[in-house]
This record gives structure tokens, C-alpha cells and sequence, in this order.
């Protein structure tokens, strides 16, 4: 048998078989694969726990600022909520005070209705009874007194005449310029009159710079705290226009309050609206709106609101002035103020009648005193008749005194 190859041991040197050699070799090998798989597996067991706990720690942390986020947005709701339940409750309790105070307005109303009636009556009672007690001892002063009236009354008639030829000259002129001049100037007298205990300059604008036609500065403890421009529309069909017209003076004058008072409103609509931010409304809703919006405007002056706040309640004031309950309740007074004026003009009415009356009570008094005095001038200057008379010794005719005198 041949002599096998000779190797040297690799760890000891000695020598070895070929066989011994392979076998260590092997041997070696495996040992040094599974040294190396055990470190991989070490290793890999410490990468996998590394990455799971940057992936626990990562997941924590989103899961914090999830929570976190949460919670904040759960306060901005919780926040906002209570504001809006704030908001809510005091537009309920305005919506309730404006109710109370519409109510109080309508009850104070119906008293003064029916207190001017029962003046109108008792009045009426009271002129009848002095009138008789005038024509029985100083008919010809009463006379007097009521013939002055009675020319007041036709002056101030024939005053009214005047101007209602002159309205009817300028309308049948059909010249815009003259029916913008009248309706712009009764805006102005309605302005001026229901505002002048309240210190505004209301004031008409120079005609032809297109920066409307009447300003209304509101003024609270001497200072400016708004203003409010009018433009007036005396005419028979709406425009669009006329609201790009106005939306313009908002710049021109720096305010976000500019009413257009028309006497012709945009289709399917009545009494009060608003357009592009643009109250529109009818005449005889110019003085009430001006009224609201002024007071609007002072109360947020007294609340010293930021900017914000202050824009929001503006906004707030104007969808209420464009709702339909505001229409409403705007409507209701204007035909209460309408009824008023009926009920003044059929008392005026029913005073004519009167002064009718007396003075055709005077005619036939003067008529009666004017027989008698003509009877008496006639008694007086009548001739005397002659009588016969007979010289007789006459006694001496004692005087009323001397009669009285003697017992």
C-alpha cells in the first residue's frame, strides 16, 4: 500500500495525513460557517430589535402628537363652540330685547292712540262747551278770534296750493334734475328733523362729484364714530347701476354704510334689501333705517371692538336689516306711522268741519244782531209823534236819592 501524503496540522504544525488535513479542514470550515451564521444571526436579532424600537419609538412619538393635535383641535372645538353658543345667546337675548322693546313701542303707541282720542274727545267736549259759553257773552270776539284762524288757515291752504302747483309744474317739466332736487331735499329735511337733538352734521354734498347727494356724520361724546351716505333715486325703473354707483362712494368716503333710497326697488322685491353689500330701500323706510344703523353704528363705538369683532357685527347688523323679520317689523311701522297720519288728517278734517259749522253759527248771529240793531235805528230815527198837552201846575219831582232817603 502506498504511503498517503503528508500535511501539517494547521493549528499545531505537527504532521498529519491528507486525510487528517481534509477532515480538520472540514472541520475548521464548518466551525468558522457556523461561527459566522450564529454573529449573523446575532446580528440581524440586533438590527431587527434596533429597528423595532425606532419603529415602537417613532410610532409613540406620532401617537403623542396625534394626541396631542387631537386634543388641541378638540379645545379650538370645544372653544369654538362656546363662542358660538355665546354668539347665539346674545343674538337670542338682543332678538328678545329688540321684541320687548317692539312690544313696549307697540303698547306705547296704542296708549297714545287711544290717549290722543280721548284728548280728541274731551277736547272736543271742552271746545263745545266754551264755544257755547263764547257765543252766549262775547259772540263778536269769538267771531274775531275765528276769523283769524279762519284766514291762518286759508294762508297755510293757499301756501300748500302753492306748492303742490309748483311740485306739479316741476313734474310736468319731466326733468330728472327736478325731481332729484325735491326728493333729495325732503331727505334732507326728514334727516335733519330726526336727528337734531343728537348732534349730527348732516349735510348735502356738492352736486356732479359723483360722491353721493346727503352725508350723515354720527357723533357720540364729541367725536366722530361713523358715517353714512345717502343717494337719493327718484325714478320709474331700476338700474343696477345705481348699486356699482354706490359701492363706489364707500371708497370715496372711507365708510362702509352707504343707503340707496329708491323710489323704485329691483324686481320681486319690497320695502328693504340689500345688494352687494348696499341697503336699498323705499322712502318711507329712509328715517327707520337710518335710525337702526345709527344706533348700530354708536354701540359699537361704545364696545371698543377690534377691527375683526367690529367688521362681524357689522355684517351681523346687516343680514338683520335685509331679513325678513326686520321687513317686517319696519313695514308695521311704517303703517303705523301711516295710520298716525290719517288719523291726523281726519282730525284736521273734522276740525274744518267744525270751523264750518261755528262760522255758520256766527252768520246767523250776526244776521239776528244785525235785524235788531237795524230795528232799533229805525226806532230811533222814526219821527215823534204830536200829542196834545195841558198847562197844569206841575208838582216839583223829587229825585231817586231823595225818594230813597225818605222814610
Amino acid at each position: 500500500m502506498a504511503q498517503s501524503r503528508t500535511e501539517r496540522c494547521p493549528y499545531c504544525g505537527q504532521p498529519i495525513t491528507r486525510e487528517q488535513f481534509v477532515e480538520i479542514t472540514v472541520k475548521v470550515e464548518r466551525e468558522v460557517a457556523n461561527k459566522a451564521r450564529i454573529e449573523l444571526t446575532h446580528q440581524r436579532q440586533q438590527l431587527e430589535a434596533q429597528f423595532d424600537s425606532r419603529v415602537s419609538l417613532e410610532v409613540a412619538k406620532r401617537d403623542k402628537r396625534r394626541e396631542r393635535d387631537f386634543s388641541k383641535l378638540q379645545r379650538e372645538l370645544a372653544a369654538g363652540r362656546k363662542a358660538l353658543d355665546k354668539d347665539r345667546r346674545t343674538i337670542a337675548a338682543r332678538a328678545a330685547l329688540f321684541e320687548k322693546q317692539q312690544q313696549k313701542a307697540e303698547a306705547d303707541f296704542r296708549r297714545r292712540e287711544a290717549k290722543l282720542e280721548e284728548d280728541a274727545r274731551r277736547r272736543a267736549s271742552e271746545l263745545a262747551r266754551q264755544e257755547k259759553e263764547r257765543l252766549e257773552i262775547a259772540a263778536q270776539r269769538e267771531k274775531s278770534a275765528h276769523e283769524k284762524e279762519r284766514l291762518a288757515w286759508d294762508r297755510k291752504q293757499n301756501s300748500l296750493l302753492k306748492k303742490i302747483e309748483d311740485l306739479n309744474r316741476r313734474a310736468a317739466e319731466r326733468t330728472p334734475l327736478a325731481l332729484q332736487d325735491y326728493s333729495e331735499e325732503s331727505l334732507l329735511s326728514e334727516l335733519t328733523a330726526a336727528f337734531k337733538d343728537q348732534g349730527d352734521r348732516i349735510e348735502r354734498l356738492a352736486r356732479g362729484r359723483q360722491s353721493g347727494d346727503i352725508q350723515q356724520s354720527v357723533r357720540y361724546r364729541d367725536e366722530e364714530v361713523g358715517v353714512i351716505v345717502y343717494e337719493v333715486k327718484n325714478v320709474k325703473t331700476w338700474s343696477n347701476s345705481f348699486v356699482d354707483q354706490a359701492k363706489r362712494y364707500r371708497t370715496i368716503h372711507n365708510t362702509e354704510h352707504v343707503v340707496l333710497v329708491s323710489t323704485t326697488l329691483p324686481s320681486k322685491v319690497r320695502a328693504v334689501t340689500m345688494k352687494d353689500g348696499i341697503l336699498i330701500c323705499e322712502p318711507e323706510h329712509a328715517i327707520l333705517m337710518a335710525r337702526v344703523l345709527r344706533e348700530g353704528i354708536v354701540k359699537i363705538a361704545k364696545a371698543k371692538l377690534s377691527t375683526g369683532e367690529r367688521e362681524a357685527k357689522v355684517a351681523q347688523l346687516y343680514l338683520y336689516l335685509n331679513s325678513d323679520d326686520y321687513r317686517g317689523k319696519a313695514e308695521g311701522v311704517v303703517d303705523g306711522v301711516r295710520k298716525l297720519r290719517e288719523l291726523q288728517s281726519a282730525e284736521r278734517d273734522a276740525h274744518q268741519r267744525t270751523w264750518q259749522k261755528q262760522e255758520q253759527q256766527h252768520k246767523r248771529i250776526d244776521d239776528d244782531i244785525g235785524e235788531v240793531k237795524s230795528k232799533v235805528e229805525a226806532i230811533i230815527e222814526s219821527d215823534v209823534p204830536r200829542v196834545a198837552v195841558h198847562h197844569t201846575k206841575r208838582k216839583k219831582r223829587t229825585s231817586l236819592a231823595e225818594e230813597i232817603a225818605t222814610p
